[in-house]
Formats: structure tokens, C-alpha cells, sequence
């Protein structure tokens, strides 16, 4: 650990700031990149798939630290402003309050107070590995300092521009060379200005974890469905990292099918609200969401008969979903050879000539079909039905006055 210094600079239109802050650190790095010299450090390490956890221990003594809950809003905002305005691949997830008041390799990140006194330290960070994985304490030395949560409230030192420092640590940089940095080790005034990290702390945490690109779309394919969802959709741009965690369309979630490349994803688009234009939007779970307006197009459902069953036999059940206009009534028959089976709604011939007549049945109930335009029902294959004999089902679909005929679907015994 290195001894606190004191080092007093005039006011410039640039932040300065206040006391040496330490950490305890083995090793600190200077990274040069091409062309210039970048002043950060790195040390620490990085926190695994750009997340990091902390507990606090809201302990502050003074009154001008304010309430547990006051000092807890003033860590989280020291911490926030890396995540919010960093641009990296990384954010902190606050987990809640602790009672823990000293560094100890627990596997705990923890941020709390001592009254134990620092000298002239205002805070320290404590980084170690722990199987593989990076953990960090942050300690305020409130023994011979005085804290607030707000320079409005009285003198002290700013435990949101401070902890700002100490979370750089945390995130795994080391002092910068660069004096208007928030990581540069000395600073003058209160510490408020520490609370805004400048470019050279932008660079360095972007280092670490890589820059947030917005995503951008250049094309999806196909760009219509219907509104039952399902749709298999290609989206074609760049920016697409595989932190994509939740694809939507309109204000309904669709299933990340496949993250293909940061150019490349499929999509499976989920049931829709409402015929017309809909949004995509894709959620990154560091860069929020980005949202591509009115790029996919809800369809009426078409009048289709599928089979949702596996193989036919004998006495078994088959599966026959009917497709079409949400609330449309509907009936659907089955045949086999010349012999008409009628379910209920409607009454219609089937055979090589379909449909050539068709009539509601005289008092019979017109069922509808639900609000995505779906009907399933079960229909018994014969127990006397032969090997590759084959079962013909039709149906028809109400629209208004209209009646509009579904598709021949042929259902053949596969199983004896």
C-alpha cells in the first residue's frame, strides 16, 4: 500500500481534487495504445461477464452523512455513474445492506465505513481473487474524516464523488496519469467533482469491458407474419453482441432463436396485439434498448388446417388446428372415402369436388374461434382403419356473411 499523500493544486477550469486514495494493489500496468499514450493503470482485474455485485454497510457516523437510507443512495450514485456513463459492456447490481465492517476475503463485495482512522487515506479499495473470481471491499475512513451525502448539507467529503474513485478500483483501474481524471490519485475541494468521470476513465473502463455500440439494423427478412406468432425472422445490421437478451415486437417478447453474429440474429416473433406495423426492439442488458419503429407487419391470420399429431393409427386421436380471423366462426369435417362426418357448425361435401355446397346447420351453435384466431379439436381415427388408408379434413371459416374454405388436409395411417 502506498503512502497517502497530499498534493494541493490551484483551481482550473478542469475538476481537481482532494486527498491521495489508495488501494491495495501488487502490480499496476501503464497501457499504451496506438498512437498516443493512454494515463490510466489497470489493476485489479475484471469482474466475469461485465457485472458486479455490492452489498452496503450505510454506517456513516455524522449526521451530515444522513440517514442509512441517504448514504445508501450516495454509494449507489458513486457506483452508477461508471455504468451509466462509461459506455462499456458493464454494469453494478446493488444487492441490499450488510452488517459487515471490515475487509475480509468472504466473497462478499462490500462497501462500509470505519472509525478506525485513515490518517490522511480517505478510502481504500481491497481487490482479491477468490476461485477464479474477482471480489473487492470499500472502506471510508470515517474515524478522523467527516462524510455527506450532499455538500449542501454541511463540510466533509462527498461519499458519492469518493466512492466513485474507490468503484474504478473496484472495476479494475489503477491511478491515471491524467490530472482531470476521476482515477487521478489526488484531488482538491470536497470530491464532488469526482462523482463525473472524464474521458481518460471512459477509455480505461471501455478497455476493460469493450464499448457499448448500438446496435443498427439494415434489413429483416420476412418483415410480415401472422398474428399468432411464430414467424421465423432474420435481422440483418451490426452491433449485434450476445448480450441481445430479449427481442420484442410490439410490446410482446419473441424467443432469441439463434445470436448468429453481431450482424446476424434470428428472432421468433410472438403472438401479436393487432393487425399492422410493429416495432422490434432489442434489449441489451448494458446499452437499454434500441428500438427499430414500425419494421414488422401483423397479418390476419390465414384460413389453414394443420395436423399437430405425430403418426395415425387406429383409435388414435389426431390433432386438427384451424387457423383464421380472431372471433370467426367456423366448422370442420372429416371424411372418409364418400361418407360425410359432420363435427358442428357447418354441413359441406367433400371428395374430389370440395365444397360445393355449404350451410349452417339449423340451430347449431357457431363456435368462434379464440382472440389469436385459433380453434384445436380432436377427431378418433376408426378402429377398423387399414394401413395407408387415408382421412380427408376440410374446413370452412365464417367471416361476416362470407364463407371461406380452408385447405384439403390429408391425414394417412401410418401405425397399425
Amino acid at each position: 500500500m502506498k503512502p497517502a499523500q497530499t498534493e494541493l493544486r490551484p483551481k482550473k477550469a478542469q475538476k481537481l481534487k482532494t486527498i491521495v486514495l489508495t488501494l491495495s494493489v501488487l502490480a499496476s500496468v501503464v497501457f499504451f495504445s496506438v498512437g498516443m499514450l493512454s494515463a490510466y493503470t489497470l489493476t485489479c482485474g475484471v469482474h466475469s461477464a461485465g457485472v458486479g455485485g455490492y452489498l452496503i454497510n450505510p454506517n456513516f457516523q455524522d449526521s451530515i452523512a444522513g440517514t442509512e437510507q441517504q448514504q445508501i443512495d450516495a454509494v449507489n450514485l458513486g457506483a452508477d455513474e461508471w455504468a451509466i456513463n462509461g459506455n462499456a459492456k458493464f454494469f453494478w447490481t446493488y444487492g441490499g445492506t450488510t452488517e459487515i465492517a471490515m475487509p475480509s476475503n468472504d466473497n462478499n463485495n462490500v462497501v462500509f465505513a470505519t472509525q478506525a482512522s485513515g490518517g490522511n487515506i480517505l478510502a481504500e479499495a481491497f481487490c482479491y481473487m477468490q476461485n477464479g473470481t474477482r471480489f473487492f471491499d470499500i472502506r471510508y475512513y470515517d474515524g478522523n474524516h467527516s462524510w455527506n451525502h450532499d455538500s449542501s448539507v454541511g463540510s466533509g467529503f462527498d461519499i458519492a464523488g469518493i466512492g466513485c474513485h474507490e468503484f474504478g478500483h473496484s472495476l479494475g483501474l489503477g491511478h491515471s496519469g491524467e490530472s482531470g481524471a476521476t482515477m487521478w490519485p489526488s484531488s482538491l475541494g470536497d470530491g464532488v467533482a469526482n462523482r463525473s468521470i472524464e474521458n481518460d476513465d471512459i477509455n480505461g473502463i471501455q478497455f476493460l469491458y469493450g464499448e457499448n455500440i448500438p446496435p443498427h439494423l439494415d434489413s429483416i427478412s420476412p418483415n410480415s407474419g401472422t398474428i399468432t406468432g411464430g414467424t421465423l425472422v432474420t435481422v440483418h445490421g451490426s452491433g449485434f453482441f450476445q448480450d441481445i437478451t430479449r427481442p420484442c415486437v410490439g410490446d410482446n417478447e419473441a424467443i432469441l432463436v439463434r445470436w448468429v453474429s453481431q450482424n446476424e440474429i434470428w428472432i421468433r416473433t410472438p403472438p401479436g396485439d393487432s393487425i399492422g406495423l410493429n416495432d422490434i426492439t432489442l434489449k441489451d442488458r448494458f446499452a437499454g434498448n434500441f428500438t427499430f419503429a414500425n419494421v414488422f407487419e401483423y397479418e390476419e391470420s390465414p384460413v389453414l388446417l394443420t395436423s399437430l399429431s405425430g403418426p395415425a393409427g387406429p383409435g388414435r386421436n389426431v390433432e386438427i388446428q384451424l387457423q383464421g380471423p380472431p372471433g370467426a366462426t367456423y366448422g370442420i369435417a372429416s371424411s372418409r372415402g364418400q361418407g360425410l362426418f359432420i363435427w358442428r357448425g357447418f354441413q359441406f361435401s367433400l371428395g374430389n369436388n370440395i365444397a360445393v355446397h355449404m350451410k349452417s346447420i339449423s340451430g347449431g351453435a357457431d363456435p368462434p374461434l379464440d382472440g389469436l384466431g385459433l380453434s384445436t379439436k380432436c377427431f378418433r381415427i376408426p378402429e377398423d382403419a387399414t394401413l395407408f388408408e387415408e382421412f380427408v379434413f376440410q374446413g370452412v371459416v365464417k367471416v361476416g356473411g362470407e364463407l371461406i374454405q380452408t385447405n384439403k388436409l390429408v391425414v394417412q395411417v401410418l401405425q397399425q
